[in-house]
């Protein structure tokens, strides 16, 4: 997860400068567990009705793997749970 300002900087970079590699994955590179966010979201929010999925295969933690951009360009991400 990863804020849309984050986002614009990085393709506005990429835009100006190009890359090395034709793939490049835009993230903060940190892990957040959806269970977290679904508890920001519902502070964030207070009348949100959320359904429970006691479903295994359901995904647990969510992470890009950011190494080509880390390469590239330095951005200070603005951390989602600071929002």
């Amino acid at each position: 997860f990863i804020h849309v300002e984050d986002i614009a900087k990085a393709v506005c970079h990429y835009t100006k400068f190009g890359s090395q590699y034709k793939i490049v994955n835009i993230g903060t590179g940190k892990v957040y567990p959806i269970s977290e966010l679904v508890k920001l979201t519902k502070n964030i929010c207070p009348d949100l009705i959320l359904k429970e999925i006691t479903n295994q295969s359901e995904i647990k933690l969510s992470q890009a793997v950011n190494n080509r951009l880390k390469s590239e360009i330095q951005i200070p991400f603005i951390d989602i749970l600071d929002f």
